[in-house]
């Protein structure tokens, strides 16, 4: 017997396209393309507009409320999202806060306090408004004073042909938030931050009354892997780069990461506490050229990072032995290296700048010959963190490092070098999960370009990386499940091909007596490269390991050549000598005396005495030109060469 199937009855007066079109809205709602499995999510990036009167930096634009309100935020933090309201531009009649775009509560139909009025942001426990204090610590490197609301709304974000909504989306809208420059004056905050969630999926807040319901505030990364969008509360970031000599767009993908932007080695660490530190130990600093020539006078040169006494084993009491080692955030929400004054200095001797105390940077100086070679040629600043199997090295080009500063932090754009001196404050010996706070200083986003970071939070796990350059390959989007421990690298991934067509490599120029196959250390003799602080510096631009092939045959025929022709003199020399002998005759040999006379040249026994004072009554005679001895040239010194500094 067979089943049954009762159609579904249309009026023989509808026309037969409403047919179809009913039947293509019942398949549109069985089947969607996009949230049918769990993959990783991308965010779209804002490509026609750049912001920061410190960068050019790259931001993410997301809608919020109801009437949406569009609003740019740096990608950075944790907990809940730092959105700027109307109120931090003021009366001013030109404030970098409005080009990223402010928010008004007061518009949006959605705006709600109600579920977070009994969670302090940091003030009175009683109050949903406090002193403005975001998540990963922009507030000590930046100087950043201010108070926000903590409150929830609609928000709305898209990708290609994509777009998804959250409602209750955590967020703390801020009413003053200024920076303190240098010169003491100060100016708003130009953008906010975009959240990557927490330990927890979302945030819940109780009512007053105990017995009362609880309130959710959503956090993006959560809301996207709980309702099944995503594997997991993870996810992978590259910032790219907004110079415009070297522009790549950013990666930012929840529940994975984009595996072309992941070059070399990846270091895994432990995140320690539900905000999501992510803190690692730098141990060095250097210069160095990917290949060809150097602009500098070395080759490469490290040892430039001076911790002095803030170093980590140093002020922090954790017995580390003093060591040059400082514990530092790579941190997308604040834009300069934000590091010891000494080794800002130390780094500047190698580069045609010079400081700026009124903005306390360095500015290029673009008439030196030496800056156009530096921020073009495939040289970069080097930095070596601690892993937990051998070291880590992520390097930055100097085309990266050649921002721009641009008013109204000057009056008009420069060129910058963005090293800047920081003394981190003082610790209250506050504990987060247990574990002792040190002082920590500041990677930002003009590391941050040329870094992948990662996170999953489900495992307290987070990751370090060299990012890619400009040139980068299509691939599909890597997954981070909750059980993800590690992730991988690009295998097919080449960091110097990933910036070809983005630098120019410099012709090689071989000094002969500098120029080894190892380098030379320029170390005091005896002196212990470990215990002391001074720079290590190899003067050889190349090795011949790095010769070509055909570089090596053409060294082969000259060496050849020059060999052929010494024989060849040799032969004719002699022949030349037993002539002369035939006509002349043998020259008598002649008797020395034992001491110098004016007829006859020093003896042998004394042709090797160092110079000294004669004694009295010793007569003085002058070297008749019969006698020289032959000098190994290959066996004196060079002169001193002077290193520019």
């Amino acid at each position: 017997m067979g089943i049954p199937i009762r159609l579904i009855p249309f009026s023989i007066h509808r026309p037969a396209w409403s047919i179809w079109l009913r039947w293509l809205f019942v398949l549109v709602l069985l089947w969607n393309p996009v949230w049918s499995d769990p993959v990783p999510y991308p965010m779209q990036w804002n490509t026609t507009h750049v912001f920061g009167p410190d960068g050019p930096w790259q931001a993410i634009p997301i809608r919020v409320g109801w009437p949406e309100q569009l609003v740019n935020l740096y990608p950075g933090s944790s907990w809940a999202s730092t959105l700027l309201g109307i109120s931090v531009c003021g009366k001013r009649p030109s404030c970098v806060a409005r080009q990223a775009g402010l928010y008004d509560l007061n518009k949006s139909n959605n705006a709600s306090t109600q579920g977070t009025a009994n969670h302090a942001i940091g003030g009175d426990a009683e109050s949903f408004t406090g002193p403005l204090n975001p998540d990963w610590r922009p507030k000590d490197p930046l100087q950043l004073q201010g108070n926000g609301t903590l409150m929830t709304d609609r928000i709305r974000f898209e990708i290609p042909n994509v777009a998804a909504e959250i409602s209750n989306f955590s967020m703390v809208v801020a009413h003053t938030a200024n920076i303190t420059l240098p010169d003491r004056s100060m100016m708003p905050l130009g953008v906010g931050f975009l959240s990557l969630g927490g330990r927890d999926i979302m945030q819940s807040f109780r009512s007053d009354n105990a017995a009362g319901p609880h309130y959710v505030a959503n956090l993006l990364p959560g809301w996207l892997a709980i309702n099944g969008h995503t594997p997991s509360n993870s996810w992978g970031l590259h910032i790219g780069s907004a110079v415009p000599a070297a522009n790549m767009s950013g990666s930012l993908v929840f529940g994975g990461y984009d595996e072309t932007r992941v070059i070399g080695d990846v270091s895994t660490y432990d995140v320690p506490n539900a905000a999501g530190d992510a803190l690692v130990n730098l141990l060095d600093i250097g210069i160095g050229v990917e290949h060809g020539g150097s602009p500098f006078p070395f080759s490469s040169i490290d040892g430039l990072l001076k911790a002095g006494e803030w170093a980590s084993g140093r002020g922090n009491g954790d017995g580390g032995g003093g060591s040059d080692r400082l514990r530092v955030r790579p941190n997308p929400t604040v834009p300069y290296l934000y590091l010891p004054a000494t080794t800002c200095q130390e780094i500047a001797k190698h580069l045609p700048v010079t400081y700026a105390p009124s903005i306390d940077l360095y500015l290029w100086k673009t008439d030196d010959p030496t800056f156009t070679r530096i921020v073009t040629s495939p040289s970069f600043l080097r930095f070596t963190f601690q892993a937990a199997s051998g070291n880590l090295t992520i390097k930055v080009p100097f085309r990266l490092l050649n921002l721009t500063i641009t008013p109204p932090l000057v009056p008009s754009p420069q060129p910058y070098f963005p090293c800047r001196a920081y003394v981190p404050p003082v610790s209250t010996g506050a504990k987060a999960d247990g574990v002792l706070e040190e002082r920590e200083y500041h990677l930002g986003r003009a590391f941050m370009q040329a870094a992948f970071m990662g996170m999953n939070w489900s495992r307290n796990k987070w990751w370090l990386a060299q990012a890619s350059g400009p040139k980068m390959t299509v691939a599909p989007l890597r997954s981070i499940d909750n059980d993800t421990v590690s992730i991988s690298s690009f295998q097919k991934g080449n960091w110097s091909a990933s910036w070809d067509g983005f630098w120019t490599a410099l012709p090689q120029v071989i000094n002969p007596a500098a120029a080894t196959s190892t380098g030379v250390s320029l170390v005091p003799t005896g002196a212990s490269t470990a215990s002391s602080n001074s720079p290590t510096i190899s003067a050889s631009p190349s090795s011949a390991s790095k010769m070509t092939p055909g570089v090596k045959a053409g060294v082969g025929v000259v060496v050849s050549l020059a060999g052929l022709a010494v024989f060849l003199g040799a032969i004719l020399y002699y022949l030349r000598r037993r002539k002369q002998q035939r006509v002349y005759g043998t020259p008598p040999e002649q008797s020395y005396d034992e001491h110098c006379t004016a007829n006859h040249q020093y003896p042998p026994a004394m042709a090797k005495w160092t110079p000294g004072e004669m004694s009295a009554g010793e007569a003085a005679c002058e070297i008749g030109p019969s006698r020289f001895e032959s000098v190994d040239l290959g066996t004196r010194q060079s002169e001193p060469v002077e290193l520019r500094s």
